[in-house]
């Protein structure tokens, strides 16, 4: 998404692929703590090793309503 945030100057159209982003992030948030609650080890098949752990180790994300 970050190419297609490149793609444009069009506020509303960067404030979406930018909410969609963080909603994304904190899914994989929620989701590696579920498995991880299961006894279950999440391996990053499409994010690199750097960008799962930068994702893993910040806090979820927060926005509405044009901030963000």
């Amino acid at each position: 998404m970050q190419e297609r945030i490149a793609q444009t100057n069009k506020v509303d159209i960067i404030t979406v692929y930018e909410n969609l982003m963080k909603g994304s992030r904190n899914h994989l948030r929620s989701f590696v703590k579920l498995l991880e609650s299961r006894g279950v080890k999440y391996e990053p098949q499409v994010l690199s090793k750097e960008e799962y752990k930068e994702i893993i180790s910040s806090s979820m994300e927060t926005g509405g309503k044009g901030k963000p």
